[in-house]
């Protein structure tokens, strides 16, 4: 009989293959690489929410990708309910939220936001607005329910969707990922 011994050569070529076949199966969201989220069919970059992070945190505490992804998936639903009903926020009110919003972190203002970015401030002023309409527990409610017809698919990088609560839950480590427990000094 014959034996046969695998050297570091074939055995290499195999571990580069699972890994690519790996990465091709979590490199996106629903076939679109690069994607956050695909929102009726609108694409949420992984860039854009790591750019909105980056300029978003250095103006206010406690914020995440979770929180940001979320906020640009409502986001442009929130803006259409609110137009259609007479709500509206300017681009300049918008920047002026964030410039002054830099002042008061004691950061100097961007000289341009990325429209990430933009669109989280937009959705603070807008949801803002609406909570002072005269009409803020309908106008609750037509928003709740077109975020949850919406056809909304979500890169598990980047959480997990919950239609009941209409929000993301922080990704967890798959089950394949070892972590190890935290060693306790002796």
């Amino acid at each position: 009989m014959r034996k046969v011994r695998l050297t570091a050569r074939p055995v290499r070529w195999l571990v580069v293959g699972a890994l690519a076949g790996a990465a091709t199966l979590l490199s996106g969201c629903a076939g679109t690489p690069g994607a956050a989220a695909v929102v009726n069919g609108d694409v949420i970059s992984s860039e854009d929410v790591r750019v909105a992070v980056e300029q978003l945190g250095a103006l206010y505490d406690e914020v995440n990708t979770v929180n940001v992804t979320t906020v640009l998936i409502q986001e442009p639903i929130l803006t259409q309910v609110a137009t259609e009903h007479g709500i509206g926020v300017s681009e300049k009110e918008t920047v002026d939220l964030l410039n002054t919003r830099a002042t008061q972190a004691g950061v100097d203002p961007l000289d341009e936001y990325a429209p990430s970015t933009l669109a989280v401030a937009r959705y603070a002023l807008t949801n803002s607005k609406m909570q002072d309409a005269d009409d803020a527990d309908d106008l609750s409610t037509e928003v709740a329910t077109r975020i949850t017809d919406a056809d909304i698919d979500v890169n598990p990088r980047f959480g997990e969707y919950d239609p009941e609560t209409l929000q993301l839950t922080a990704p967890s480590a798959p089950a394949w990922i070892f972590v190890p427990a935290a060693s306790v000094a002796e």
